[in-house]
């Protein structure tokens, strides 16, 4: 892979010095140790987690036992054999240990009141005891009238007066427990000896869950048949490289007086970025989160996490236009341009396509290779979950989807890409930026499939010439992520 030619003219006002070598290695060292700080930050956070951390144990659980449920509405509505009913009580079966199985390890690593709510629900009757005395505990959170409530429910043997059943189910629908509420008041009304309502609830969970299979079932065959796309355009693109068909790329290289000072001040760009990022995450994210606790608002950790996000890539951006500046630089050398803005779209849809491809055969080598290792949590998904309302959700949309690629694609492949790309040539930017923003990736499990994507996001900067294609692919990769969480866990 050859850079073309420079595009740009001399710019008269670039200072005649370059970088010093050990200013650049001085950098070189702080964004290592800047790195293992992170790192460590991310092993730290694999032991118990917080009371309230939604993990990927939940997430797990939730396929599950939805996956259960809705096994059981096709179970009655589809005519079907002995045979294959046999076959669908299996399957639904082996669902059900699976969902158990997860909450049960995820209400032992973080046993919040909504980790142990939902136990209960699906626990068998046996183990209820258990899982009330644990959410009997002070630290639980849960009141001394929601436990009788339990009691009343799952552990008595007589019926429960209307009085008791109206009072109970205005408590239930008081806790939020979204589509377990169904399964809850099923348990109610069964204790009450209200088959018809019992039965009604069920059929309720069993239509949500049903629809919730149908929406990932569906996203995860779009999917496939963009990944299947994507492998086509892959094939053509290294059939046309070989050739040497492809057009000349739009990238260049810097002018020979401004190339190892770029390198420098771009790197510095970079670091700052990581650092305010850290430094902001420590010190402004509990000041946030206390001013914001004055706001009546179910997802006060949401807001403090994008103010933070906002700050950090703000500060660094800011920090950026002065070194730009002071070093007769321009966006444009950055790839904050685009010479044909369609095509650079196009060039970003297909970017994401051909990334499916490299990103599922690394993500199951990762997956082979770490099996035995565990991963830290990708920090959106317990966000989400936990997010109470449509407006934090939004929020994080946006976070992942526009703020993100922006940010990201312009420090990671407009900075760092660039700075590596003056400093050691095209090859070492695209595979050293690429295995950076693989390492600020949740490790071990993340890196490989990150790294893939972070190579076509920095191939997509050089043979455009622009941050825009990267910038659609990144946004893309997100927001297909995203809808995949919704169509797990509903809006």
């Amino acid at each position: 892979m050859e850079e073309a030619p420079g595009s740009l003219q001399k710019n008269n006002t670039i200072p005649p010095r370059g970088y010093s070598r050990a200013g650049y290695n001085l950098l070189l060292a702080i964004l290592g140790l800047l790195l293992l700080s992170i790192i460590f930050a991310q092993q730290i956070k694999i032991g118990p987690g917080k009371a309230g951390a939604f993990t990927s144990q939940s997430l797990a659980a939730e396929i599950a036992i939805k996956s259960y449920y809705a096994y059981g509405k096709w179970y009655s509505a589809v005519p079907m054999s002995s045979w294959q009913k046999q076959q669908i009580e299996h399957l639904r079966n082996t669902q059900l240990k699976v969902a158990l199985q997860e909450f049960r390890k995820s209400a032992a690593a973080n046993p919040s009141v909504t980790e142990l709510r939902r136990l209960l629900i699906i626990e068998y009757p046996g183990n209820r005891p258990e899982v009330i005395k644990r959410l009997a505990s002070p630290s639980s959170g849960a009141s001394s009238a929601e436990i009788d409530m339990w009691k009343a429910v799952y552990l008595s043997s007589g019926s429960l007066s209307k009085d008791k059943v109206a009072d109970f189910k205005a408590r239930i629908d008081g806790l939020n427990l979204g589509w377990y509420g169904h399964l809850a008041l099923e348990g109610l009304y069964q204790r009450g000896g209200l088959k018809a309502k019992a039965a009604a609830e069920r059929s309720a969970a069993e239509q949500a869950a049903a629809h919730m299979l149908a929406r990932v079932v569906g996203l995860a065959a779009l999917i496939g048949m963009a990944g299947i796309f994507g492998f086509g355009l892959l094939f053509w693109y290294m059939a046309q490289s070989r050739s040497g068909s492809l057009p000349q790329p739009l990238a260049y290289r810097f002018p020979p007086e401004v190339q190892s000072l770029a390198s420098g001040y771009l790197l510095e760009a970079f670091v700052v970025y990581i650092a305010l990022t850290i430094a902001i995450q420590v010190f402004a994210a509990v000041p946030l989160r206390f001013i914001l606790s004055a706001v009546p608002s179910q997802n006060t950790t949401v807001y403090a996490v994008v103010l933070v996000y906002f700050l950090s890539g703000i500060l660094a951006f800011l920090f950026l236009r002065y070194r730009i500046k002071i070093g007769g630089l321009s966006w444009e050398m950055l790839g904050l341009t685009s010479y044909n803005l369609q095509k650079d779209i196009l060039w970003g849809v297909g970017g994401y396509a051909a990334s499916l491809p490299l990103v599922f055969v690394a993500g199951m080598i990762s997956q082979y290779l770490t099996r035995f290792v565990q991963t830290p949590e990708n920090p959106i998904i317990p966000l989400f979950m936990e997010s109470g309302t449509a407006a934090g959700r939004v929020m994080l949309l946006l976070l992942a989807t526009v703020a993100a690629p922006f940010f990201e694609e312009l420090f990671f492949r407009g900075a760092l890409f660039n700075s590596f790309r003056a400093r050691w040539g095209l090859a070492a930017g695209i595979v050293l930026s690429s295995m950076v923003f693989g390492l600020l990736h949740p490790l071990p499990l993340g890196f490989l499939p990150i790294f893939a994507l972070a190579l076509v996001l920095s191939t997509l900067a050089y043979r455009r010439g622009s941050l825009i294609p990267g910038m659609v692919t990144h946004a893309l990769n997100n927001a297909v992520a995203f809808a995949m969480l919704i169509a797990l866990a509903g809006w």
